[in-house]
């Protein structure tokens, strides 16, 4: 195919081979997919939820930071995670999305995400402006559902929340015992 290379096996071989977008070749690090501060679109966005969601994708860091993630690109990443989840096939188990223009919707999304989830032990959404108590409480209840991985969570920065979604993220990690936050 071309714009692709496969890792792994020849494709005759391994009907499940990981395509990786010629785009992001070069950030690639083994199980390291680094993509900060990349200007991502929706083309690129399917690009690499197409990779992520083949099975043979074996990315265990996420780093999505400064992308411009908004909510469509956040739900889609959202969707894959979910996706892997549900083929309990997972891999990513740390996700930055720092500094990216994440709403309420992308954040219920990644909420819905947590709740199924039972790989990602690590998510930083801090510097997302965009999200507001509304997104907050989702976060909070998909954290509450998720007290089986979910080890680390960074949420400060976010402009938009008050007392009321900073209590309620706060309220949600205290809950569960191995979890270490920053809100």
């Amino acid at each position: 195919m071309e714009g692709t290379e496969s890792a792994g096996a020849t494709e005759d071989a391994n009907p499940t081979l990981v395509e990786i977008p010629a785009w992001c070749r070069k950030r690639l690090d083994g199980q390291e997919l680094k993509l900060k501060g990349v200007r991502l679109d929706a083309e690129k966005m399917e690009e690499i939820a197409a990779f992520l969601k083949c099975p043979a994708t074996n990315v265990r860091f996420l780093d999505m930071a400064n992308c411009r993630l908004g909510d469509d690109l956040s739900a889609t990443l959202a969707d894959v995670l979910r996706v892997k989840a549900l083929k309990e096939n997972s891999s990513v188990g740390v996700m930055d999305l720092t500094g990216n223009l994440i709403g309420d919707a992308g954040a219920i999304a990644l909420a819905d995400t947590l709740r199924m989830n039972r790989v990602l032990y690590h998510i930083n959404i801090s510097e997302n402006k965009n999200f507001t108590d509304v997104g907050a409480i989702a976060l909070a209840k998909g954290i509450s559902e998720n007290d089986r991985t979910l080890r680390a969570f960074n949420a400060v920065k976010n402009n938009k929340l008050t007392s009321l979604g900073k209590t309620a993220l706060r309220e949600a990690c205290q809950a569960n015992p191995g979890l270490t936050y920053f809100v």
